[in-house]
């Protein structure tokens, strides 16, 4: 057992040779998320009940070996499954890019990784990695956290919303420079999602407030191509007087739904470049589609593509793909069944991960393909040689 020199959070460091590899089903997860530590390697960090983290290899070897075996024409071409081992404990949540952000269960916000913008409270314009056994203490009493390469934004116990980072659009603050220490930027605030370009904010009054680019007309004011670097409301009435149920962004567009199952859509993607790939919508239009019914949350997917392809989770646990989300008129929406008995979702550029109702967890190569999902695995140490609990 290794403690950190913060004297806060114990990790956990195990030689393969003293473990053992659990079934699927003995480690009951409660969330996840995709960590990129450079643009080679993406791993899976895992939050179980226990409050163990545990992280998966590079996921993009995963890849190699399972073409590997579909070459080797094995009779039951059945991938391995991915291994994953605990890393460190009493974490209660995770999110992670670049760098690794854990909420304890002391409901401090802790970081480590790769930082050249602020995010780990370092001022440089250098990349600096932050080693995982000495984590930098960021924020005390944090109930969320969302972060991303410049830019991380933090939800309090108070619902209250914090920011740091790059100065750029995502901040909500307008100051200059990196801000290596994080500042108020929002009060009762339920959720909050980001792109490269703007973040939405849910608040308690189910009013939405939007910030940062509005190149494409992602802040939905009516106008694009200007940034409006503080929170700013929207017209509620656009929606109708209909509760917002979910939000989802990427790259500068957004989709909303209503109680009324109903999908929204304004902005447009840019596909990363300086011009947007069609006509912005500057307002939210409501999309006059056919799609799966008592939908319940949405999450895009992280492509550089455009074509609103986004993941959907319906009241009943039915997880499904949807493709051409998008207002024009021309397509209707593709929607395909991924999986049932789906408690969460996430997705990162060509991986998929799904966390099941029973606690397991599955990830697959393009998810969008036939390609099988892989159970994750947890390797675990016998308990008379590490003793972590």
């Amino acid at each position: 057992m290794l403690i950190g020199m913060t004297g806060m959070i114990i990790l956990i460091h195990f030689p393969p040779v003293m473990a053992q590899i659990l079934p699927a089903t003995s480690v009951f997860a409660v969330d996840m998320s995709f960590h990129e530590p450079n643009g080679f390697d993406k791993r899976l960090l895992i939050v179980d009940k226990g409050g163990i983290l545990w992280q998966t290899g590079n996921l993009e070897d995963v890849k190699k070996n399972h073409t590997a075996q579909s070459a080797s024409n094995r009779q039951d071409d059945k991938p391995d499954p991915v291994q994953a081992y605990p890393i460190r404990n009493h974490v209660k949540s995770v999110s992670a890019l670049y760098a690794v952000f854990i909420i304890d269960d002391n409901d401090i916000l802790w970081g480590w990784g790769k930082t050249a913008n602020g995010q780990l409270l370092i001022s440089t314009d250098s990349n600096i990695v932050i080693p995982e056994k000495d984590p930098i203490k960021i924020l005390t009493d944090v109930r969320s956290v969302l972060g991303n390469d410049y830019t991380v934004l933090a939800i309090r116990k108070d619902n209250t919303l914090w920011a740091w980072g790059h100065s750029s659009t995502l901040r909500g603050d307008n100051l200059p420079g990196p801000l290596n220490r994080p500042r108020k930027i929002l009060d009762h605030v339920v959720t909050v999602v980001n792109s490269d370009n703007h973040a939405v904010a849910l608040k308690e009054d189910g009013t939405l407030w939007t910030w940062g680019n509005n190149e494409c007309g992602g802040l939905g004011n009516g106008h694009s191509g200007y940034e409006n670097y503080r929170p700013t409301p929207m017209d509620m009435g656009l929606f109708g007087g209909k509760r917002i149920l979910s939000i989802a962004a990427r790259s500068n567009e957004n989709i909303v739904l209503t109680e009324n199952n109903t999908l929204w859509y304004w902005g447009n993607d840019n596909g990363y470049k300086p011009y947007c790939m069609n006509e912005p919508v500057s307002l939210p239009e409501p999309l006059k589609k056919k799609i799966p019914e008592k939908l319940e949350k949405l999450v895009y997917e992280k492509t550089y593509l455009w074509g609103g392809a986004l993941y959907a989770l319906d009241t009943g646990h039915t997880l499904y793909y949807m493709a051409s989300v998008n207002p024009d008129p021309s397509y209707d929406i593709d929607v395909t069944k991924i999986d049932k008995n789906v408690s969460e979702v996430i997705s990162t550029t060509d991986w998929l991960a799904i966390l099941k109702k029973d606690g397991t967890v599955w990830i697959k190569k393009y998810p969008h393909t036939n390609e099988p999902f892989i159970s994750v695995h947890f390797v675990q140490p016998k308990q008379n040689d590490h003793d972590y609990k």
